[in-house]
């Protein structure tokens, strides 16, 4: 490690902008929301050049020199040194990361609090526990872009390109993005003193200190904050700031909102950033910004993660919490952490360290499949919610609206299209509680109560939370299709629907189980599991064990989104598969070995890749990605985590 700095490099000569109040010049298509900041280019084009420091995170700072006879290592770290003689290669151990991290107090601009340095190093007394090093590490990789500057690289990232063939002399910024899902954290490249770093840094320390009950520091158990807040603070706050800073009209709130969303991103960034920004899409582990396909095959990273126990960290942060584990070392280093803190995003093939073979892992439960069998048929309905229940007549002249609800409805005119508005949604939600689906508790908490004269007694959750229930809800107890309303449709039921059809599972692209296009019959024990694990978050997760906090009704940004894709994924990959785990699918192939695997259901579950928005289950390239901007707009509909955060980051 270099001795601490007192000063950033560069921060005197660089030009400094209020990342969140940054004034925006005119540009080439003004209207684009991908425009770029130019008070941002000015302030990058004030940096000085990049340095030629690589930095690297992993547990053993000498595993390339322990374990140079390994292909991946080899075609790592040992490449990354060997195409790059002229640049330096440091390897940070998570000593050094702790180094790091104090730094970040010890810096003259205060980058953090001595507060939250002794929270994250578990030095607030004698008792206390460090941060999980994923926490630690993913500060402390910004920290050190934002004094040092240079390239981070984790450490499983394959490297055939040098980076004399990559970075020009006017680079001050790498956007690379993992396919078009999100922008790489775990790729970067920045020139020191760069306002977005310490924009990032802020963000997660707002998080870190007053995200917690009542404004004060999240809730650590074993020094460890939960999951979901733990994603936060990684690609979510650095994905956030990215858009919010480099970017004049959208933040990632809105990226949902706009088909291609992160193609024209990189579009943007090479037309109008002056070549001071380098992107690319990462679209896998032989060809991305560091890789081509003269690397020749996809070295898998197991057997080298295997001799330091390194394992998927969301695991061990889970059993924490549901206090299943300890941590048991005064590293506060639990058996299922992954100590790299990398994000996953590549995705190489397995190595021979597991003991099961993939194929027999992706098996399909044949005792689901029973079950499966014995349900009825597929009831032709289809269930849509919107908050307006006839925006299908009031919008009809929008094209977005002719190729989504309305050609499902001409495309299916013997199937029933039912929309729900938000009174729908609750009423859905009420009488589950007073089935005993859900707890009349439950469906308080969810719909908000008032009394006799009407007057409010506690507010209604978040829309997307009752949304995300109702639809289980409905899927449970009367079958069909759920479809969110931003679905363009243009293929009928008749050409997708099998007799034999009892479950619908595509995959968007091969990142997750699609939450936002469902079908299944009646009775399915897959959604009611779902429900019950959302009903035991929602009423066992909180403080005490009790419901989960809330403030004017709403949960927590982490937990609504746990409530949503992550309950929806788990199951599916608990219940209908064999071996395979919502922590474990990447290591074992992924998507595409899941949807291979799901053609073996012997009719009974239809699946599909959903590549873009003409191009999946229910629709095709025989139409245009008509933008449902128009239309939210006219409703006022915005990305939900928007309002969400800004609720919760509201002192008390």
């Amino acid at each position: 490690m270099e001795p601490i700095v007192s000063k950033t490099p560069g921060a005197e000569t660089a030009q400094r902008i209020d990342p969140n109040n940054a004034s925006i010049d005119s540009q080439p298509n003004h209207d684009d929301p991908f425009r770029l900041n130019t008070a941002y280019l000015t302030h990058l084009a004030s940096l000085p050049p990049m340095p030629k420091k690589i930095h690297v995170f992993f547990p053993d700072k000498h595993y390339h020199q322990t374990h140079a006879d390994l292909p991946f290592v080899q075609h790592s770290i040992l490449a990354l040194t060997t195409l790059n003689p002229d640049w330096t290669v440091t390897v940070y151990d998570d000593a050094d990361i702790n180094e790091i991290i104090r730094r970040g107090v010890q810096h003259h601009d205060g980058l953090i609090t001595q507060e939250e340095c002794d929270i994250l190093l578990g030095e607030e007394s004698s008792s206390s526990f460090p941060a999980h090093i994923v926490e630690r590490s993913d500060l402390a990789r910004i920290l050190l872009l934002y004094l040092e500057g240079g390239v981070y690289v984790d450490a499983d990232r394959l490297v055939s390109l040098p980076m004399s063939r990559i970075l020009t002399e006017t680079t001050k910024l790498c956007l690379p993005t993992f396919n078009d899902v999100n922008f790489c954290q775990d790729l970067q490249c920045t020139s020191p003193g760069n306002e977005l770093y310490l924009s990032i840094v802020r963000a997660m320390s707002q998080r870190r200190m007053m995200g917690g009950e009542n404004g004060k520091p999240l809730e650590r158990r074993r020094g460890w904050v939960r999951g979901g807040e733990l994603f936060e603070m990684g690609p979510v706050v650095y994905n956030e700031r990215v858009m919010q800073v480099v970017f004049a009209g959208l933040s990632t709130k809105d990226m949902g909102m706009v088909e291609n969303s992160y193609a024209k991103a990189r579009e943007a960034l090479e037309k109008y950033g002056r070549g001071l920004i380098l992107t690319k899409k990462d679209k896998d582990c032989m060809d991305g910004l560091l890789v081509d396909s003269s690397i020749g095959q996809c070295f898998g990273r197991e057997e080298l993660y295997d001799a330091y126990g390194l394992k998927p960290w969301a695991e061990a942060v889970d059993a924490v919490w549901e206090g299943k584990e300890e941590v048991n070392n005064e590293d506060g280093e639990g058996q299922g952490q992954k100590k790299d803190g990398s994000g996953d995003k590549n995705k190489p093939d397995s190595g021979s360290g597991n003991e099961t073979p993939e194929t027999d892992l992706f098996k399909l439960n044949t005792q689901y499949l029973d079950h499966l069998r014995s349900l009825g048929s597929l009831p032709k309905k289809v269930h849509i919610l919107f908050p307006d229940k006839l925006y299908y007549e009031n919008q009809k002249d929008l094209p977005f609206v002719q190729h989504s609800i309305i050609s499902l409805i001409k495309l299916n005119p013997d199937w029933n299209v039912t929309v729900y508005d938000n009174d729908d949604v609750d009423n859905v939600i009420r009488g589950a509680g007073l089935s005993g689906l859900i707890s009349k508790e439950e469906a308080d908490i969810l719909v908000g109560t008032k009394d006799e004269n009407g007057n409010i007694l506690t507010e209604a959750a978040h829309i997307v939370e009752r949304s995300d229930i109702a639809r289980l809800i409905l899927m449970y107890t009367q079958g069909g299709f759920y479809l969110d309303a931003d679905r363009l449709v243009s293929i009928p039921m008749s050409k997708i629907v099998q007799p034999s059809t009892r479950l619908c599972l595509p995959t968007f692209n091969d990142v997750n189980f699609c939450q936002d296009l469902q079908c299944t019959s009646p009775e399915n024990e897959l959604f009611l599991s779902m429900i019950r694990e959302c009903s035991e978050i929602r009423m066992k997760k909180g403080p005490g064990g009790g419901p989960l906090e809330r403030r004017k009704g709403w949960s927590k940004g982490g937990a609504l989104f746990d409530m949503g894709p992550v309950v929806y994924n788990k199951n599916i990959l608990n219940i209908v598969f064999e071996g395979v785990s919502y922590n474990n699918i990447e290591e074992l192939g992924g998507y595409t070995k899941a949807r291979e695997s799901l053609v073996n259901s012997d009719g009974l579950i239809l699946t599909k890749r959903d590549k873009n928005c003409n191009d999946g289950l229910l629709v095709d390239k025989s139409i245009e990605c008509y933008d449902r901007h128009e239309l939210y707009d006219k409703y006022g509909m915005k990305r939900w985590a928007v309002a969400v955060d800004a609720l919760w980051a509201e002192k008390v």
